[in-house]
């Protein structure tokens, strides 16, 4: 994808790791306003990831579609958001407690440092 012409389909793509099992969330950020204008591209992709998944740990494949200009990485509307392949949710545990998180939800980068920053305060 290129910013400066907006052309192109993959603009980016989001991973997220599940500490516990290190399976892999991938987001795939799609230049498309829908599911039908991101294919054959993105379904093409999917299918090559998806058949691979276990020798690349995944746990699913979502896809963002996002239009907007500039530097934007993920459209945070709900309807920008589809599963494609897996499970919805990544679970952490954080001070004892099991969060789920959607790879469209707000997660701390660094959750080991997080979870220390708690420890601390708590």
């Amino acid at each position: 994808y290129d910013e400066r012409t907006r052309s192109g389909m993959l603009r980016y793509v989001h991973l997220l790791v599940e500490r516990t099992t290190g399976l892999v969330s991938v987001t795939l950020v799609w230049n498309a306003s829908t599911v039908k204008q991101s294919n054959p591209g993105a379904g093409r992709v999917v299918k090559e990831l998806w058949t691979r998944r276990q020798e690349l740990k995944l746990h699913s494949i979502w896809l963002n579609l996002n239009v907007s200009s500039g530097n934007t990485v993920l459209a945070s509307e709900p309807n920008r958001w589809k599963l494609i392949r897996g499970e919805r949710m990544l679970k952490e545990t954080l001070l004892d407690a099991t969060v789920c998180f959607l790879p469209s939800a707000f997660r701390q980068a660094n959750l080991s440092a997080f979870e220390r920053l708690l420890e601390s305060s708590v």
